[in-house]
């Protein structure tokens, strides 16, 4: 089964290169992701099982502009147990695919009982399609991303607490403020028109609402890494933007 729905890239999904932000990437793919679960009996108003996001894969060919309405498409790659692949692409006005991600998911309990395995029926509801990927070398996404010294060698940071503009309906950090918190870091350290055109996203713990995170920039020859570090010393999120 495959999702899609167009969006107008206005004013508020871009940046000053009139470019589409990555968060504004983020926000589309979260858009399609909630209503496919709902056309499958998973509406997030009522449903006793929620999906969580463990990684994303981004890859963009082509950054959407401002003034174009491009097509965004999601399907199920694979359910499995507790965990399914999802993956997504932008279309351009062209027909073009413009950009592509995977991602990868938890299925859960809404009670706090933890994993919730999918029934054969929701799995058959998702109607997944193995074949159909623009990722036939990814199988699976990296479990974990080791930082580099944690917080030695981190050329710069800082600490944000998560308020309510930044929670989602679970009250955690919501999944796209990462890549923005991110890019917040780079401010100052590398050029304002850099934009990723390739990343990396590993969720590991949620923060929650009230709670404070240290972001972490680390660089190496060919990309750089933010860590998202609380205060304990737990590593929530890892974002590797390439350059």
């Amino acid at each position: 089964m495959i999702v899609e729905r167009k969006y107008y890239v206005g004013y508020q999904y871009i940046d000053p290169g009139y470019r589409i932000r990555n968060s504004a990437i983020l926000g589309m793919f979260e858009d399609l992701a909630v209503l496919h679960g709902a056309m499958v009996g998973e509406d997030i108003r009522t449903s006793d099982s929620a999906w969580l996001l463990t990684g994303y894969l981004v890859k963009i060919i082509k950054r959407p502009i401002f003034n174009e309405t491009v097509t965004v498409r999601t399907w199920s790659r694979r359910t499995l147990g507790f965990s399914a692949c999802r993956e997504f692409e932008i279309i351009g006005e062209d027909g073009q695919i413009m950009v592509t991600a995977m991602s990868e998911w938890a299925h859960v309990s809404r009670d706090g009982s933890g994993f919730s395995k999918l029934t054969p029926e929701l799995a058959a509801a998702y109607d997944s399609e193995p074949d159909r990927t623009n990722f036939p070398d990814v199988r699976r996404l990296p479990r974990t991303r080791a930082t580099l010294d944690k917080g030695e060698n981190a050329i710069a940071s800082a600490d944000f607490t998560v308020g309510r503009s930044l929670i989602d309906m679970n009250r955690h950090l919501n999944n796209v403020r990462y890549i923005e918190l991110a890019e917040e870091v780079l401010s100052g350290n590398v050029p304002e028109e850099y934009s990723a055109d390739s990343f990396f996203i590993s969720y590991k713990k949620e923060v929650v609402y009230g709670g404070t995170v240290r972001c972490e920039l680390y660089e190496t020859d060919g990309e750089y890494e933010i860590a998202f570090v609380g205060e304990d010393g737990t590593l929530h999120a890892t974002v590797i933007l390439h350059k």
